[in-house]
């Protein structure tokens, strides 16, 4: 079971960064830059509720 508290950002083929929820299929954000991508999963981790 994924933990919906992790977040990953990662390189789009198009040369975009996306942060990801664990276990989503879709990108919760698209960012110009890598530090653009953290500078929101940061937050959205400590936000999001423990499974």
């Amino acid at each position: 079971m994924p933990n919906r508290k992790n977040y990953w950002t990662q390189q789009r083929p198009d040369g975009k960064w996306e942060s990801k929820r664990e276990g989503a299929s879709r990108a919760s954000k698209v960012a110009d830059t890598q530090a653009e991508a953290w500078d929101y999963s940061r937050p959205a981790s400590r936000a999001a509720k423990p499974t």
